[in-house]
């Protein structure tokens, strides 16, 4: 499932999509990906990150993506983004201005609470859902989320 924001949505609005609800490991995580894209550059680097992504073999329960541009590549980004094929929901927020990393990481927390709640559900005691951090230079190994979600587990145990 794709969501996708203007930089004036809201978090909540995110909680309509589709969670996966299987028992792997990639279920317990969730990825917060930042990005401005300044110049053709990252603009690869943010393809070269997407397409780790879809590597993933067990892949999170969503990845929540803000991202800015320069005005010339905006398109070009939203090209890049278009031809992701996500394995997982999806939560894309767009900021119409330039943001560092963390600005973007911010805007997106309201996303990860509302993914949260609907994952844990209200009757959760332990566990929940852990986030990972990423920017667009990022690649990632094909068992990257594996391996966070098993440490996950493993932290929710001690």
């Amino acid at each position: 499932a794709r969501v996708v924001m203007s930089s004036l949505g809201s978090g909540a609005a995110a909680t309509g999509a589709d969670v996966r609800s299987s028992e792997s490991f990639g279920t317990r995580v969730a990825v917060l990906l930042a990005t401005h894209v300044a110049d053709h550059r990252r603009l690869e680097h943010l393809r070269r990150c997407l397409a780790s992504i879809e590597e993933q073999e067990e892949p999170p329960v969503a990845l929540l993506l803000r991202w800015s541009s320069a005005p010339q590549l905006r398109e070009e980004v939203q090209d890049a983004l278009h031809e992701f094929e996500a394995p997982c929901q999806l939560i894309e927020l767009h900021s119409a201005d330039r943001a560092s990393q963390f600005e973007h990481f911010a805007a997106l927390l309201p996303a990860l609470r509302s993914l949260d709640a609907k994952v844990s559900g209200p009757e959760a005691t332990e566990g929940g859902l852990w986030a990972a951090f990423s920017d667009d230079d990022d690649l990632w190994h094909p068992r990257r989320i594996e391996h966070l979600g098993r440490a996950a587990a493993e932290a929710d145990d001690l």
